[in-house]
């Protein structure tokens, strides 16, 4: 098949709405592995510019500042979008555009809400969590997070939008442009500051404040091309009954526990971290666990699946839950396997000051596994709208994962912050497929 020829069947494939479904599915795939790919890779390329200029110590100190504020940011979801998908997305399946403008006014109202709820916390906690918690000079950029925490969320629903359209189109857009700005930016300002700083405070404060000043842009220009092309919200508006509005809260909240999905798996582990290692040994492990959270979101296609389940009658809904976890299994041992024997010449290329990094990715690489089979199956039961099963779940695998983290912190830190890092990791892990199998559990018992 000539280059031509190829380029022809791709633009069928995407363009041919006569598919339905399939032809959804197909569309919104090929723009959400672009975005991922777009995403992860840009971060990637983000963490090992950065990680070379700061070096462990300064890079440690700016990936726990802003793991935390991102913490505090998922606070500011508590199951809004997995709520705004179902509902809006479900709204315009049906042609009911006025219903969908009305869940997405009432929802936004919630998101601010929060969002200020979520900044004002931040700052008023920020002493003392860089004092008394981890001990180590992020206070001005956790107070810079506050900023932060308000333009990432807004720019977080706004693509929510979109994604309820299944309009990937545009989202791949705002990526590129994030991923290219901040790629130029940041690495320039963050060198400025070393050079002209010797504060360990001020050199982690600079790329958060910068990226929030960033978040701010793409906001404004989100909300230019937004009201253009979101011709649902032109709709006449109405206004919710208060029995409907009882029953988007009470969604929201059976699917609050889901915003913790990345409290479990991204930031537990840098919170104890914080409290028990030096900075340069969070940038070891950082780095690794970077390299993970890039080559994961490759197999997850929960952005696609939740919009295309939530429209999908029962019986096609379960033949796409299997289709779509037996693609995602596979690929996710393949790529497993490979960072495991790559492990070395992947983190060779960050440096030989970050050689430690090498064990923590190894010991990181079954989240491969997990991450992506998890957010297959959130999706299915958020579709059947049964988001409970996945929030007890939840729960119980994040209690699980900070008595873990504590007992390794607690127990290994006389054998040093290397242990330390070992029995933190190796938690995440256990907890993580605690979480999987008790969703498969839970499926096949229904």
């Amino acid at each position: 098949m000539t280059f031509k020829q190829k380029r022809e069947y791709f633009s069928r494939i995407i363009n041919d709405p006569s598919k339905g479904n399939t032809h959804m599915a197909v569309k919104n795939s090929i723009y959400q592995t672009a975005i991922t790919f777009v995403s992860r890779f840009g971060a990637l390329i983000f963490t090992f510019v950065l990680a070379k200029i700061m070096l462990p110590e300064i890079f440690g100190l700016y990936s726990l500042a802003l793991s935390t504020i991102l913490l505090f940011s998922m606070f500011s979801d508590l199951g809004v979008a997995q709520t705004f998908i179902k509902y809006v997305s479900n709204a315009l399946g049906k042609n009911k555009n006025s219903e969908a403008k009305a869940y997405a006014f009432y929802l936004a109202k919630i998101k601010i809400a929060l969002l200020l709820i979520a900044s004002l916390i931040l700052i008023i906690t920020a002493k003392f969590i860089s004092s008394s918690i981890y001990n180590k000079p992020i206070f001005l950029a956790l107070i810079s997070g506050s900023i932060y925490i308000i333009f990432i969320g807004l720019v977080g629903f706004g693509y929510l939008f979109f994604q309820s359209i299944s309009n990937f189109k545009y989202l791949l857009f705002s990526e590129i442009i994030l991923q290219l700005s901040r790629l130029i930016l940041i690495p320039l300002i963050v060198i400025y500051s070393l050079k002209h700083f010797a504060s360990l405070e001020v050199n982690s404060l600079v790329p958060i404040l910068t990226l929030g000043v960033l978040w701010f842009i793409l906001f404004i220009l989100l909300l230019v091309v937004g009201l253009r092309q979101l011709l649902f919200l032109k709709s006449k508006s109405i206004e919710l009954s208060a029995k409907k509005k009882k029953e988007i809260l009470g969604f929201v909240f059976s699917t609050s526990a889901l915003s913790l999905s990345g409290l479990t798996f991204g930031f537990i582990d840098m919170v104890f971290l914080g409290a028990y290692v030096s900075s340069a040994f969070i940038g070891y492990y950082r780095v690794a666990a970077t390299i993970i959270g890039s080559i994961a979101p490759l197999m997850m296609f929960s952005g696609v699946l939740l919009p295309i389940f939530s429209r999908l009658t029962r019986k096609r809904l379960e033949s796409g839950m299997n289709k779509s976890f037996k693609v995602t299994l596979y690929l996710s041992i393949i790529a497993t396997i490979l960072v495991i024997i790559l492990a070395p010449q992947i983190i060779s290329l960050f440096g030989s000051e970050y050689s430690q990094s090498v064990l923590f990715l190894r010991i990181l690489s079954p989240l491969l596994i997990s991450l992506p089979l998890i957010s297959v199956y959130s999706s299915y039961f958020i579709a059947k709208s049964r988001p409970r099963i996945v929030s007890v779940l939840l729960v119980v695998s994040t209690v699980l994962s900070i008595a873990l983290n504590y007992l390794f912190a607690i127990y290994l830190s006389g054998l040093g912050e290397q242990a330390v890092a070992i029995g933190i990791a190796i938690s995440i892990i256990i907890s993580s497929y605690v979480y999987l199998f008790g969703l498969v559990i839970k499926r096949r018992s229904n």
